[in-house]
């Protein structure tokens, strides 16, 4: 008795998928190593040789090259890769993992500064999962929500989603979900300037990162811990924290992470008077952010430079970029941190330059602004600018205290 030879495309088939295994497990490794684009290039070639596979492992492999891509702070490409796989998900009639992809698709939209379409996507995502086993999507689409809302300057609400995303965590016993969220809190209570909490929360969340071996997390929430220091006057701490996350960023080529480094370090520049060095920082994120379309980075760098600018003396340059960072950030995040931080620079600049009306309408959105966010160290800058109104005003008795 003869066994049947398989025909050649039934060999070469079977050759195809276990080469696409093997290009795949190496583009695991690489990845757990935060070797990110070599991932990519194994990934890339296992999905070539089993593109004619099943539509689960296109998804698997499309996933991957996108959580690859973002690390890197490739939002564009990530973003083409999960709609891809959401295109093959629809066709399979599979809506759990649709929605599992428009959980990720938020996260992109997050990293973008793009908070209203991350909502959108999100809050389809949570009302698709919240019956169902996935705890851990359920997890970050709250920590999603939570970080968002964080960004549009809706505090209350922000730490309310972060804590529901926390207690999701803790139940599944999902470290990195815990860890994330615990940043996400801190950067909350940084943003109200209450440094504390935000200390507690954020060196929680370092703690688990280094316990756990998480490179890219600890850069991540080194700079975040490094800007209390720094707001704190511990400048020291500060630049040794922001030093270790430019050098892991760059390791690992997180052009966002580099970005985020370089302008957190041009800050301590600034505040020790090294202003060419500061400024060099900050036109470095400014060309990364620009080229990888990081909206907020762009509007961040142009912030630090323009408040440079004003040191300087030359409000006319602090005016343009100011003017030019509000606009964009307005339509991102009208009711945020960053818009706040605008409008009292932009305040200044133009009471340098005499225009006193445009300076008083501006200060007093801001002054809105600042109560809304419960901001009190924006508020005390808004303040100091109005008692120099008033004094080109020729109104001294603002100045006196009441």
């Amino acid at each position: 008795m003869h066994r049947a030879i398989p025909p050649d495309s039934a060999r070469a088939d079977a050759s195809q998928l276990a080469e696409g295994q093997r290009r795949e497990a190496i583009g695991d490794l690489h990845l757990a190593a935060d070797n990110f684009a070599a991932a990519i290039e194994e990934y890339s070639a296992a999905l070539r040789a089993t593109g004619g596979q099943s539509p689960g492992d296109q998804l698997r492999l499309l996933g991957k090259l996108a959580d690859a891509h973002g690390r890197r702070g490739e939002f564009d490409l990530t973003r083409r890769y999960l709609h891809e796989a959401r295109r093959i998900a629809r066709r399979a009639g599979d809506a759990v993992e649709r929605a599992r992809l428009a959980r990720r698709l938020a996260r992109v939209h997050q990293l973008g500064g793009e908070y209203r379409r991350a909502l959108r996507y999100a809050h389809f995502a949570y009302r698709a999962l919240r019956n169902t086993g996935e705890h851990r999507d359920v997890g970050y689409i709250e920590l999603c929500i939570g970080g968002c809302e964080a960004r549009r300057g809706r505090n209350a609400q922000a730490i309310e989603w972060l804590q529901n995303a926390l207690a999701t965590f803790r139940r599944i016993d999902d470290t990195e979900g815990m860890t994330v969220t615990l940043t996400n809190l801190g950067l909350v209570y940084k943003n109200l300037r209450e440094w504390r909490e935000a200390s507690r929360f954020l060196q929680q969340a370092l703690s688990l990162d280094e316990r756990a071996g998480m490179y890219v997390r600890i850069a991540e929430d080194g700079i975040n811990l490094g800007l209390v220091h720094y707001r704190t006057g511990e400048w020291d701490l500060a630049d040794e924290l922001f030093r270790r996350s430019l050098q892991i960023f760059t390791e690992t080529g997180n052009r966002i992470g580099e970005s985020q480094a370089r302008m957190a370090l041009g800050l301590i520049r600034q505040r020790r008077r090294q202003l060419d060095q500061a400024e060099e920082c900050f036109r470095a994120a400014l060309a990364i952010a620009a080229q990888y379309g990081y909206r907020r980075e762009h509007a961040l760098a142009r912030e630090f430079l323009g408040e440079l600018a004003l040191e300087r003396g030359l409000p006319g340059e602090a005016q343009r970029l100011l003017e030019s960072a509000l606009a964009d950030m307005s339509a991102l995040a009208p009711d945020g941190d960053v818009v706040l931080e605008l409008q009292t620079r932009l305040a200044r600049a133009y009471l340098a330059q005499g225009e006193l009306d445009r300076a008083s309408e501006t200060l007093g959105r801001a002054q809105a602004l600042a109560a809304t966010l419960r901001d009190k160290l924006e508020a005390g800058a808004i303040a100091r600018t109005q008692a120099r109104l008033a004094v080109r005003r020729g109104n001294a008795a603002a100045l006196e205290p009441v």
